[in-house]
């Protein structure tokens, strides 16, 4: 019978289980949540769980990432090169975060929520970068 398995890899406690086949999907998880934000910085944590997974989502979705009230947890997928390739590429940009797409992405959030509150699903909403701190949406029905 297997069991859970403990290491520690850079620092970083590690579990793992030995299925006597390769790996298909490895799981990166923090204990860092929406409960852990304080309300005037509501989102943060979404907002950088969109960033850490830029460009690096495509139709065969081989890393996601979800966030909870307690955990914020990435998910990777496909062969062991694949996934140690993913994750260690998740794990560089967590360790030094490029934020230059802080602005495009948080305007995509915005209007990720505005279109939300549109039951009938019959609005499409454009958020444009006016300036330093303004966004603009435009709404088409």
């Amino acid at each position: 019978m297997t069991g859970v398995r403990e290491s520690e890899i850079d620092g970083v406690l590690c579990f793992w289980v030995d299925m006597g086949r390769p790996a298909s999907c490895a799981h990166l998880l923090f204990r860092q949540g929406l409960a852990d934000e304080p309300l005037h910085e509501s989102g943060w944590l979404h907002l950088l769980e969109h960033l850490a997974l830029l460009d690096r989502e495509t139709l065969t979705r081989p890393i996601e990432g979800r966030l909870s009230l307690l955990r914020t947890h990435f998910a990777a997928f496909g062969g062991p090169e694949a996934i140690a390739e993913h994750i260690g590429a998740l794990a560089r940009w967590l360790a030094e975060p490029d934020l230059r797409m802080l602005p495009r992405e948080r305007g995509l959030l915005q209007a990720q929520a505005y279109e939300a509150r549109d039951r009938l699903g019959l609005n499409v909403f454009w958020v444009e970068r006016t300036g330093p701190r303004e966004l603009r949406v435009t709404h088409e029905t």
